[in-house]
């Protein structure tokens, strides 16, 4: 009797693996692991899926897979949810930037938390992990928000 048992186990397991659940927890925790997941996939003007991602576009699917939706644009994510501050920032948050000195998100990373973030900018050509405190992205930080469902 338990083989049949294992067997149906292993299949609901591969279902959650092959969905990208497994191992994920739920909320802002999975979206950070969902950004880590994707680091290295290559950059692209409005891409929001594996094939290619904008920072933005990379926010978005990384809350997506946790059930959560978000806006497309950084200037429209950084308009959503609760507010949060530096020193208070949780893996999964998003971090934001005005990288265009126009007074407005033009940015979006995911936090990890040890002072890092992931986003994809487009002069590296891949999504990639940053420092907060690197000159470039500190000079020009804006803010933090944490999705709300």
């Amino acid at each position: 009797m338990a083989r049949p048992r294992f067997w149906a186990r292993l299949a609901f397991g591969a279902v959650l693996l092959l969905a990208g659940c497994a191992g994920l927890p739920p909320g802002p925790q999975g979206a950070a692991a969902e950004a880590r997941a994707q680091l290295g996939r290559p950059y692209r003007f409005g891409g929001a899926d594996p094939s290619g991602f904008d920072c933005s576009g990379l926010a978005q699917w990384c809350w997506s897979r946790q059930g959560w939706a978000l806006p497309r644009t950084a200037r429209e994510q950084f308009r959503q949810g609760r507010k949060v501050m530096l020193a208070d920032l949780e893996p999964g948050d998003l971090v934001f930037f005005d990288t265009l000195g126009a007074g407005h998100a033009s940015h979006v990373g995911v936090w990890q938390g040890g002072g890092c973030f992931i986003h994809a900018p487009s002069h590296s050509g891949v999504v990639r992990r940053d420092r907060l405190k690197d000159p470039y992205w500190a000079h020009r930080y804006l803010g933090a928000r944490r999705p709300q469902p």
